[in-house]
């Protein structure tokens, strides 16, 4: 890096410090705050937080200008009348335009179910699940820690590897991470690695597999590379989709288990989002792949709990709360109800010398022996 521009750097980083770092971290910064603290103040101690570096003064001056563009977005949002139901804010994404984030983070669309080539192996069995007002996954120990997909559009492979994660946790009483890479590298079959996927062709790939490893014997790399043999640590049997446009029976499936979904996800509030209920405007052109973990109730809104896959730094440390619209024949908010499905696991993992022994309620048990 040339001298003037480490010269540079070093100074923003250095003014202002404190001031910097008291305001950069809130995201409902108000107009006052924003009167008072130059964007200048505020930039270098947002790089310094999310670790950001740039090759040369030119690329910064260039970056610095799409944070100030999307610093005003983000303020025009926050300080509505009426109060919001979720905050934007400087997130780890705050330096990319609305058109290099969709192209880096949601890749290429997945196919609708109507294109497919694989199909669901189960019907739906979880039709007479009495399921509860609430419900966290993240809390009975069935969700792994936040993941970080990259600018790869491999969003399918941590849906999957997340609802399988979830089932298998539930099934026998471990929590194993399981490896993206390896379905980016060797599901290739009707999947593209990172120019995107579909989660039940990715169910198929470790059915048909006999089962997929671990993520810390096969580790992410964010890039395309060649399949690698591989030992197959969880398994499962089956899957099934939930019915499209029924938000009871998507309701039902994660009162059970962890839910893989699809959503419109390439929206500037969905890009900014750090906080609160989402209710932003979007469609329903599929483009990411993400995993429902629970749902609940706040401040009178309903809401699912989606788990992403763009690091801690991207909303609630990694999570959105999306707002659930408690229809049955709806998309949902985001086109969330219409691609969502689930593995199934009956047996037990590859090698293992202990009966599996199901953790599930007894209601859905039955579920499981009529299906």
């Amino acid at each position: 890096m040339e001298a003037s521009t480490i010269a540079f750097i070093s100074y923003l980083l250095i003014s202002f410090t404190f001031l910097c770092c008291k305001f950069s971290l809130d995201p409902r910064i108000s107009r006052a705050t924003l009167q008072r603290i130059s964007f200048s103040e505020l930039f270098p101690s947002w790089m310094r937080k999310h670790e950001k570096s740039y090759e040369s003064v030119s690329e910064m001056n260039q970056r610095f200008a799409i944070f100030k563009d999307n610093l005003r977005y983000i303020h025009s949002h926050n300080v509505q009348e009426s109060t919001p139901s979720y905050y934007l804010g400087l997130n780890n994404l705050a330096d990319l335009t609305h058109e290099e984030f969709k192209t880096r983070y949601l890749g290429t669309k997945p196919p609708r179910r109507s294109e497919n080539k694989v199909r669901k192996t189960e019907n739906f069995i979880y039709g007479d699940v009495d399921a509860p007002a609430s419900i966290d996954w993240r809390s009975k120990g069935a969700v792994t820690a936040i993941k970080n997909q990259g600018a790869c559009g491999s969003c399918w492979a941590f849906s999957t590897t997340g609802s399988v994660e979830g089932i298998n946790a539930i099934f026998t009483g471990k929590l194993v991470s399981l490896s993206e890479q390896q379905l980016v590298d060797c599901d290739t079959e009707y999947d593209s690695g990172c120019d995107g996927g579909l989660m039940d062709n990715a169910f198929n790939y470790i059915i048909e597999n006999g089962g997929i490893d671990t993520e810390q014997d096969y580790p992410y790399t964010a890039t395309d590379g060649t399949c690698q043999t591989t030992q197959n640590v969880v398994s499962i049997n089956a899957y099934a989709d939930v019915p499209e446009k029924n938000e009871t029976a998507l309701v039902q499936a994660v009162s059970v288990q962890p839910v893989s979904i699809a959503i419109e996800a390439s929206g500037r509030d969905f890009q900014h989002y750090v906080t609160g209920v989402f209710t932003g405007k979007c469609g329903t052109d599929l483009d990411h792949g993400v995993l429902l973990v629970g749902y609940g109730t706040t401040a009178g809104y309903k809401y699912w709990i989606v788990k992403n896959s763009w690091g801690t730094s991207w909303g609630e440390k990694g999570y959105i709360l999306m707002q659930r619209l408690d229809a049955v024949q709806t998309s949902g908010l985001c086109g969330i109800n219409m691609m969502a499905s689930y593995p199934i696991k009956t047996g037990p993992n590859p090698g293992s010398a202990d009966a599996l022994t199901p953790r599930l309620r007894a209601d859905q048990e039955a579920s499981w022996a009529s299906s």
